[in-house]
């Protein structure tokens, strides 16, 4: 079996995230990535959609819950979120969701900047579902 094409994916991720914001309201959705793979995911998600709005990061490492047992990354970078987050409509985005435990760590990160309106996340593979070989 195959690796599935970054491209096509992203392609695909926009045409569902289109019409997710559409059946929700949503006109101004503010986009994370989760570092280090999210990020150009995210990046890549935006192009896709048109849209320049200022992209948000996160580094998640501090909210981990296994940060005492793996200790600190060398290459953790602070997190940046150029908008407010309390009352916005935020699209959270990584590259892979497997246990779940990085979103559970950014959603404890952003709610320390604020309470959102909502959250949607959006990752390029789902591994507990099984997409890949």
């Amino acid at each position: 079996m195959s690796l599935p094409n970054p491209a096509d994916l992203i392609r695909q991720m926009a045409v569902d995230l289109r019409a997710h914001l559409a059946r929700r309201g949503i006109t101004e959705p503010r986009f994370i990535g989760i570092r280090t793979g999210g990020v150009w995911v995210a990046q890549a998600l935006q192009a896709e959609m048109a849209d320049s709005s200022p992209l948000g990061t996160l580094d998640v490492s501090f909210y981990r819950d296994d940060f005492s047992q793996n200790g600190l990354h060398p290459q953790v970078r602070p997190s940046e979120l150029p908008f407010e987050v309390e009352g916005q409509h935020l699209v959270l985005i990584d590259d892979v969701l497997m246990s779940g435990r990085t979103i559970r760590a950014a959603l404890n990160e952003l709610f320390d900047y604020g309470r959102p309106a909502s959250v949607t996340l959006v990752c390029l593979l789902d591994l507990d579902a099984g997409e890949l070989p």
